[in-house]
């Protein structure tokens, strides 16, 4: 469960960056500077060309690496009334997708450790600063729908748990639950008044190391480090099926042939038929 190193992560962020397809004018990007993380921050932007009344708003995390293709998997299923904002993070995503701070270990370098556990300060800044940016600027309706992989899908998963009203739908690619010993679901479990309403999740969970494992019987009955990976999102699945619901949709998808990496695109294609139906 160790920290990807870095040249594999920017060997996954250039490998899975494309270019869009049928490239449009409607690509931007800008800089928006945050006072509450005290520094610049850069997006990348998609409105449609013709848009009809205002639009709900795709935030994909890594916007560097994923935004292409979120754009592109829009485009695939026929979709072409949302707006998306790829919130641009390589370098700090260490610091802004982890919210505890936690000490080098086995499972993380020094360096991801010891920038660890800006996560709120990031949740703060993407409801105080970014989504309101975007709602000024753009034509935004109030439903906003969130993207995150890995690290990323588990700051989304706790921006649903702590924060579940700044987004209505959320994306939840191979999420990190087993960060700072599976701490974000041992709160969670214990903080029983929680409910979920009005909210949809589509949980992708990857077949990261056990090839052997092709269903998830299989890995629940598991208890060696081959599916340490895995066991944290299936007790995040167990968690969202029996909280009390209201209105609230959870579809979830195990993707047997697919590594921690390539679970990306035909989860995210998935997820947004899914969250989009």
């Amino acid at each position: 469960m160790k920290q990807v190193p870095f040249l594999i992560l920017l060997n996954f962020l250039i490998s899975y960056t494309a270019p869009i397809l049928g490239q449009e004018k409607t690509t931007s990007s800008f800089t928006l500077h945050s006072a509450i993380l005290n520094e610049d921050r850069y997006f990348t932007i998609y409105v449609p060309s013709s848009p009809k009344g205002k639009l709900e708003v795709i935030y994909v995390l890594d916007g560097q690496a994923l935004f292409t293709n979120v754009v592109n998997a829009l485009k695939q299923i026929n979709q072409n009334q949302e707006i998306v904002v790829g919130i641009g993070n390589i370098w700090l995503r260490d610091r802004d997708y982890t919210p505890t701070h936690v000490k080098a270990s086995a499972f993380v370098d020094s360096m991801a450790a010891a920038v660890s556990g800006g996560g709120e300060k990031f949740i703060e800044h993407i409801e105080k600063e970014l989504i309101p940016y975007i709602g000024s600027h753009y034509q935004a309706a109030s439903s906003r729908i969130l993207i995150g992989h890995s690290l990323g899908g588990m700051i989304a998963m706790e921006i649903l748990l702590m924060h579940g009203n700044l987004f209505q739908k959320y994306l939840a690619i191979d999420p990190s639950m087993w960060w700072d010993d599976e701490k974000l679901l041992s709160e969670y479990k214990s903080q029983t008044k929680i409910k979920f309403t009005d909210k949809s999740v589509f949980l992708a969970i990857a077949n990261t190391r056990n090839r052997d494992k092709n269903n998830i019987r299989e890995i629940r009955q598991d208890t060696t480090q081959n599916t340490a990976r895995i066991r944290p999102s299936l007790l995040l699945l167990d968690i969202l099926q029996s909280r009390p619901q209201t209105n609230f949709q959870l579809e979830w998808k195990y993707y047997s042939d697919q590594d921690h990496f390539s679970v990306f695109l035909p989860a995210v294609t998935d997820g947004l038929k899914y969250l989009l139906k």
